[in-house]
């Protein structure tokens, strides 16, 4: 990694936004959302997938908002922004 001549870093690690209460929330509610969904959705239904891809999508954005970037520039390339 670059430093500079004080021989810190000139990128800072990454990886805090882990230890806020949103991101933590966010992944709670992703692994109850899939436990609950493998128990009581079928997996072949079309309901299963759009579920457990609403709340990856929330665990994503929580983590994106603490590194300051906006929701709509993660989106999939051709998929509608602002």
């Amino acid at each position: 990694m670059a430093e500079n001549k004080g021989g810190k870093s000139l990128i800072p690690p990454n990886g805090g936004f882990r230890n806020t209460k949103t991101f933590q929330l966010s992944e709670v509610i992703f692994d109850v959302t899939v436990r609950f969904g493998s128990k009581f959705v079928d997996r072949d239904s079309r309901t299963f997938d759009p579920m457990v891809q609403a709340a990856r999508s929330g665990r994503r954005g929580s983590a994106s908002k603490r590194c300051g970037v906006p929701a709509w520039k993660n989106s999939r390339p051709g998929s509608p922004t602002r």
